[in-house]
């Protein structure tokens, strides 16, 4: 029993910030397994790119400003549209840019830069962080695979995982 109310309020934070992490995990191995069944289909629609990176830096802009980091995109005059699901795309953007935030140096860079290549898109998210040692590149993808233990306490290592899936789902390679 904790009489001393601030110990007390420390407590209630610490349970709390433990559910919302223990509720972020099952809703992303909930989407995971929808996404893995054969029968799931993604709603496709014409998508522009610039349109889904211009919505997610407008939540990623405040992430980025809690270490000073820029977020830079480089991307053509000309619309790079395709058929996809937009929420989809957009959840998956948001966990890689989100990454490469978590995984920058303070006052660092994101740069994102889309491109038309070979009869589609190219996007390339850069950070220049620290980079994943060439032995763990193959496992990132892999479900709770966490290259750096630093961050664990910041996701569940199902996020590189749902972007796989994202991406195989539109027909696309990561």
């Amino acid at each position: 029993v904790v009489s001393d109310e601030d110990r007390r309020q420390q407590y209630y934070a610490r349970m709390l910030s433990e559910c919302q992490s223990m509720e972020r995990l099952v809703g992303d191995l909930l989407l995971l397994s929808k996404m893995q069944n054969p029968d799931f289909l993604v709603e496709k629609e014409p998508v522009t790119l610039q349109q889904i990176f211009h919505d997610l830096r407008r939540s990623a802009d405040v992430i980025a400003a809690e270490k000073n980091i820029e977020i830079v995109v480089n991307q053509p005059e000309k619309p790079c549209t395709m058929m996809a699901d937009y929420v989809r795309l957009r959840q998956m953007f948001v966990v890689i840019v989100d990454n490469a935030i978590k995984f920058s140096d303070e006052y660092g860079t994101v740069e994102v830069t889309l491109q038309a290549q070979h009869g589609g898109i190219a996007v390339g998210i850069s950070n220049f962080g620290p980079a994943i040692p060439m032995e763990e590149r193959k496992r990132i993808f892999h479900k709770f695979y966490q290259t750096d233990r630093s961050h664990a306490t910041e996701g569940n290592g199902v996020g590189l995982v749902i972007v796989r899936q994202v991406v195989e789902l539109h027909g696309g390679t990561v």
